[in-house]
């Protein structure tokens, strides 16, 4: 086996982070789903006439009523305690909320108890297997192509999505940690916008109106990191109210600039990119586009029709819910269609993602079940402390537990590929030792054919006059070839090269000739390792073919300079044969 390149800085910072969202996504899902958790308000309110009030238009459970809450009392926010502020935009189970209630003029306090939900909110398991999506998604793209940047930009926008995405749906058990969750999740998902705009940018050739495009985004974001600061004040002060609860100017203004501008500008820049963008360019950031577009448009739309007065906020979150769920399919289905992840790679990838969070799932469920009775009887703070201390005993024991099932899956799921990347290496390894031109490459392109799975194998050697079988060598691949000395996409340059992928066969500095794969028959990328291995074989029968030619030209010069020597050690032999003859004469002469 080959040794692997150490993993980049920010690789492996992102595969942390992919890790951290991992945990975070089964925290949320216990928060909401395991009691204690989420649990509903008991009566149905809307925001009431004056700003920061909310109206009861119905009790949705009868002891409620019974304690005093009514269908036409009018909770007053801004004078309820930060707590219960807190606690009624994020519903605790099982948490007395103390609030100020006017009725018929009259003004009380009364304290109303949380009720358990009773059935999932499907609507939430959408959203979180939108996140999930996004981190799996993040997760093949960098393992895929780890230095290509716009990957790397586009696998940001995914996790800091997913992770204001969790920090809007979280619970915890503590109101002060519920209200100081949406200073991260805003500023979160805006930051996932301003990315994809600064990265559609980069398409565009520099200006002055894109550089007040990239002004106006961060001008955005940092607007929003100011509404969030603002937003989680009004919790604890009681004023401005928050969105949800106050429907006046301000809450009509802060939720289009946190919701429509930020995302509206990204989809703007994806746009103009596309528009400004020409060849590989303009296709890379097509697909981007259209697969952002379907959150980014709903968004924008729904929430337009909350700023109007058109459409209910809670109606208007399903379909943005529908949209977080469209974007890492949209990816999906844009990178497949587009070769940049082979299908058996997120085969391979999926199986694994799947039972490591079956186990470790599997096993916190588990461990909840046997302790049930305990953890029942305990207090609230143990139940947190040891849901805590139970998640970062699974997380500390992930890295063993997906080293176990990658190694079972990829020995179960592709031994097929496995076994042809080794017939490749032995054949790279084996050339060197072939000693006829023509058997070298003949056998080259047979490893090839049974091996690649490609469609077409082609071996252009450089010849006397530097052309590469026809194509001259001032072509722009050739050229890109020559320059990179690595593999290259050729539908990413105007070349003569006919193919999809050409891998360099270099000795001594010196471009040997090129090998060219057409596209697979399965129709899918080649995944990095097969790359590599191909390119060794490039690489291993370049430097064949240069001994060869270098033996093939000395060969006549050599035989040359032997003649000459073995005439020179005939002509000395002969005169040193001369003189002993003459000198043996006159000594029979004298006896």
């Amino acid at each position: 086996m080959h040794e692997r390149a150490p993993l980049s800085r920010w690789l492996i910072l992102l595969r942390g982070l992919t890790l951290a969202g991992v945990l975070f996504i089964i925290y949320v899902l216990l928060s909401n789903f395991v009691p204690p958790g989420r649990a509903v308000f008991p009566a149905n309110v809307i925001p009431g006439s004056a700003p920061g009030t909310l109206l009861v238009t119905s009790v949705t459970h009868d002891e409620e009523a019974l304690r005093g809450l009514a269908a036409g009392d009018i909770i007053d926010f801004s004078r309820a305690g930060w707590p219960a502020r807190s606690q009624m935009i994020t519903v605790y189970n099982g948490a007395a909320i103390a609030l100020p209630v006017e009725r018929d003029g009259r003004r009380m306090t009364l304290l109303v108890h949380t009720v358990r939900r009773t059935t999932p909110p499907s609507n939430l398991l959408l959203v979180l297997g939108g996140d999930l999506w996004m981190l799996a998604f993040a997760y093949f793209l960098s393992a895929r192509k780890p230095d290509d940047a716009d990957v790397r930009a586009l696998c940001y926008v995914l996790l800091t999505y997913a992770f204001g995405s969790c920090c809007l749906n979280v619970v915890f058990p503590n109101p002060a940690l519920n209200a100081v969750k949406w200073f991260f999740a805003f500023p979160l998902l805006t930051l996932s916008a301003t990315i994809f705009a600064l990265y559609a940018l980069r398409f565009i050739t520099a200006s002055r109106f894109v550089r007040a495009a990239r002004s106006i985004v961060w001008a955005l974001f940092v607007a929003t990191v100011l509404v969030a600061l603002v937003y989680v004040a009004g919790i604890f002060i009681g004023h401005p109210a928050p969105w949800e609860i106050d429907r006046s100017s301000w809450g009509l203004f802060t939720n289009s600039l946190h919701f429509l501008a930020p995302r509206s500008a990204a989809l703007l820049c994806g746009i103009w990119a596309i528009a400004a963008s020409h060849g590989a360019g303009r296709a890379r950031i097509a697909w981007a586009t259209s697969a952002v577009a379907s959150l980014y448009a709903t968004t924008i739309v729904t929430q337009a029709f909350v700023v109007l007065g058109l459409a209910q906020h809670d109606a208007s979150n399903i379909f943005i819910n529908l949209g977080v769920f469209l974007l890492p399919a949209g990816l999906t289905y844009a990178v497949l269609s587009r070769r940049v992840i082979d299908t058996g790679f997120i085969l391979n990838r999926a199986v694994v993602f799947s039972a490591i969070s079956l186990v470790l799932l599997g096993a916190f469920v588990l461990v909840e079940w046997i302790l049930s009775d305990w953890l029942t009887t305990a207090s609230r703070t143990t139940n947190v402390l040891f849901s805590a201390g139970l998640a970062l005993t699974l997380g500390v024991s992930m890295r063993f537990v997906h080293q176990r099932i990658d190694r079972i899956v990829d020995t179960v799921l592709f031994r097929k590929r496995h076994e042809d990347e080794r017939a490749i290496r032995t054949f790279a390894e084996e050339a060197s030792y072939i000693t006829d031109r023509s058997t070298l490459l003949d056998r080259a392109r047979s490893v090839l054919e049974r091996h690649s799975d490609a469609s077409s194998v082609e071996i252009l050697v450089s010849d006397t006059s530097g052309r590469y079988g026809g194509v001259d060598a001032n072509d722009a691949g050739i050229v890109r070839l020559r320059a990179s000395r690595r593999p290259l996409d050729i539908h990413e340059v105007e070349t003569a090269l006919r193919g999809d992928l050409a891998f360099p066969m270099v000795a001594r500095g010196r471009l040997i000739g090129v090998l060219i794969l057409g596209a697979r028959r399965s129709g899918e990328a080649f995944a990095p390792d097969e790359a590599d291995a191909i390119a060794q074989l490039a690489r291993s029968t370049g430097t064949s073919l240069d001994v060869l030619a270098s033996q093939r030209e000395d060969g006549p010069a050599l035989s040359e300079r032997i003649g000459s020597m073995e005439a020179a050690i005939v002509a000395r032999l002969n005169a040193l044969e001369s003189t002993i003859v003459g000198v043996s004469v006159p000594l029979r002469s004298e006896q």
